[in-house]
C-alpha cells in the first residue's frame, strides 16, 4: 500500500483521484447551467414570443408600427397613430369593417384579423430557434407586413347602411372567384 490507509483498513483515494472527481462535478454543474441558460432563448423562443404577456411583445406593441390592414382596393382600413407620449395605437377608419378587422390594444388584447395575423402585423413572424437573439442585432429587427383582405370597404359600408338596425346578414360574393366582397351581420 502506497497511499494513506483509513481506519477501516481500506486505502484512501489519492489526491489526483479526488481532484478528478471535483473537476467532473464542476464540469457537470457548468454544463447544466449552460444548457439551462440556452434552452429558453434558443428552443422556447417561439412559444414565449407568442405569449401576449411577454415583455418583448409588450415593447414591440408600444413602439413598433404594426402592419396595415388594407381592403381589396388598397384603402387603409386599420393603420397606426402615435400618441403624444410616443406610444403607438391602432386607428380604424371604417366602423363597418370592425367585425372583420377586429381590434388590437394593450388593455383588451386583440380579435379578428388583428389576432389571426398578429405575428405578421407586429413583424415577429418567422421566429426560429435562436432567431430572437440574432434578430436584435439587425438594423431593422421587426419587419411588419401589411394584410390585404378581399372585402371592399365601400361595399361593406353600403351593406351596413342598408341593413341598418334590422337583424340579419349581408354577404356579397364574387361568383367567378368566390371572393367575399362584403360581410355584415347584426
Amino acid at each position: 500500500m502506497s497511499g494513506l490507509v483509513r481506519r477501516d483498513g481500506h486505502e484512501a483515494p489519492g489526491l489526483g483521484t479526488g481532484l478528478l472527481r471535483v473537476a467532473a462535478v464542476l464540469f457537470v454543474g457548468y454544463l447544466v447551467v449552460v444548457l439551462g441558460a440556452g434552452w429558453w432563448p434558443l428552443v422556447e423562443a417561439g412559444p414565449l414570443t407568442d405569449d401576449p404577456r411577454d415583455p418583448l411583445r409588450v415593447w414591440v406593441d408600444r413602439t413598433v408600427a404594426r402592419g396595415r390592414i388594407l381592403d381589396s382596393r388598397g384603402t387603409v382600413v386599420a393603420g397606426n397613430a402615435t400618441r403624444d407620449d410616443g406610444t403607438r395605437v391602432r386607428r380604424y377608419r371604417f366602423p363597418a369593417m370592425a367585425p372583420i378587422t377586429g381590434y388590437h390594444g394593450a388593455l383588451l388584447g386583440s380579435a379578428g384579423l388583428e389576432r389571426t395575423y398578429d405575428l405578421q402585423l407586429s413583424g415577429m413572424d418567422g421566429l426560429t430557434a435562436g432567431g430572437g437573439a440574432l434578430r436584435k442585432l439587425r438594423d431593422d429587427p421587426y419587419r411588419p407586413v401589411d394584410v390585404v383582405v378581399s372585402v371592399d370597404a365601400r361595399f361593406q359600408q353600403v351593406a351596413a347602411r342598408l341593413l341598418g338596425d334590422r337583424r340579419g346578414a349581408v354577404v356579397a360574393i364574387e361568383p367567378a372567384t368566390g371572393r367575399i366582397l362584403a360581410l355584415v351581420s347584426t
